[in-house]
């Protein structure tokens, strides 16, 4: 997961000048680049105090959060928060943007008829993962027997995998699908292991 800052109607100008697009998501180190490059090009460094004259265009992005003068790491800071805060998840297809606040992955344990346990993961359509194969994924680690199910007011299907399999899952999230344990709730629902008793 990379984070990103989306170009948006008040930076526009500004990145217009390299060709960039509204709604184009940059990484924070093109974002560094191309504001060094916009101070050089226009000769914005005041040559006796190494700092940034703001022009029209950089007043225009920050606002009244700079001064005339500012150090150009201050700046490119201001900048980045004033574009739109986004993510970029990279699946195995590709990556696939995400914006606003990063999605968690909640992992939890319900009890079905006849006292059995089950295990539900909600939101893995999130952060591009095909829950179709991420069933199947289960259904052969775990070998446990899995359901989608539609839940309503969530996107994306809801998966059920008979028996407690938390900490399979967990572990399946995190390595083969890199989602950051700490987009993932619910590891407190795993089942204890049973110690082996020494002979």
């Amino acid at each position: 997961m990379t984070e990103m800052y989306a170009v948006n109607e008040r930076t526009s100008k500004l990145f217009g000048c390299f060709n960039v697009a509204i709604g184009k998501a940059l990484e924070p180190t093109q974002i560094r680049n191309y504001m060094r490059d916009y101070v050089g090009r226009n000769k914005l460094i005041d040559p006796n105090t190494k700092l940034v004259t703001l022009d029209e265009t950089l007043k225009d992005v920050c606002g009244a959060a700079c001064g005339e003068l500012v150090a150009l790491n201050e700046l490119t800071e201001t900048v980045m928060n004033s574009m739109t805060s986004t993510f970029e998840m990279k699946s195995q297809k590709g990556p696939v943007m995400k914006s606003g606040k990063r999605a968690v992955v909640h992992l939890t344990t319900a009890t079905r008829s006849g006292n059995k346990k089950v295990t539900l993961i909600s939101n893995l359509a999130d952060y591009g993962i095909n829950v179709g194969e991420f069933a199947k994924a289960v259904k052969l680690g775990a070998a446990a027997s899995t359901t989608m199910t539609e839940v309503p007011g969530t996107k994306g299907e809801q998966l059920m995998v008979q028996g407690n399999h938390i900490k399979f899952v967990f572990e399946l999230l995190t390595t083969t699908y890199q989602v950051p344990k700490a987009c993932i709730t619910g590891l407190e629902f795993a089942k204890e292991q049973k110690k082996k008793k020494k002979k």
